[in-house]
């Protein structure tokens, strides 16, 4: 938690410090994300470097002293490589989660940079997003590790700020999903709630809910 800031704090200095800053993301939804919170245009990694690629043996370069690379856990091997054949001149800054969505094209270039390669490297530990001792960072810290599991397995576990359900059967499961909103829509604000399926089809999918 904190690489937004994080990152439009670092714009800002090194803009005051007459720096030309190039923002680029893997999708056109993390650069549109990238853009808001650093309150500057940023673009995707493909927008920018294939016209430059285009030209050939010519070859092109991006103008920019630093690119600032976001969500790069979903950067493959081929886009990082071109992205640093058309930045020669310029200083890379590489944001991301080794243990966010992998990158759909071969390679875990993210991971590689930083277990492999003797690059200069801050890694954010303090968790703002729950409170300490949240059952929620326990177990996904868990989950990274591959330790998770559950004491007992009952239908219904209260684990304080996370209680598991264990069913099966998919129209259990949208009942059980809809009671529970229908339940917390009347305590909160709709945009406070938010329901995440594996699927987007069939009884368990989004849709079931509202």
């Amino acid at each position: 938690s904190g690489k937004s800031w994080v990152t439009k704090l670092a714009v800002k200095l090194l803009e005051e410090a007459s720096l030309k800053v190039n923002l680029v993301a893997p999708t056109a939804r993390a650069a549109n994300v990238m853009s808001t919170y650093v309150d500057k245009p940023a673009s995707t990694i493909h927008r920018e470097i294939y016209p430059l690629l285009m030209r050939g043996e010519e070859g092109g370069v991006l103008n920019s002293d630093v690119v600032i690379v976001d969500e790069s856990s979903m950067v493959d091997s081929e886009l990082m490589a071109n992205l640093m054949k058309v930045s020669p001149n310029s200083r890379l800054i590489i944001i991301g989660d080794s243990f966010q969505l992998p990158s759909v094209g071969p390679g875990n270039v993210l991971y590689d940079l930083i277990h492999s390669l003797k690059v200069p490297m801050v890694e954010f530990t303090n968790i703002y997003r729950q409170s300490e001792g949240s059952n929620i960072i326990n177990y996904a810290e868990a989950l990274r590790r591959g330790t998770f599991s559950l004491d007992t397995w009952e239908d219904f576990i209260d684990a304080g700020d996370i209680t598991f359900v264990n069913k099966s059967n998919p129209e259990e499961i949208s009942d059980l999903a809809i009671d529970a909103y229908r339940g917390l829509i009347k305590e909160k604000a709709e945009e406070d709630i938010m329901v995440l399926s594996p699927v987007n089809k069939g009884l368990i999918d989004r849709k079931s809910v509202v």
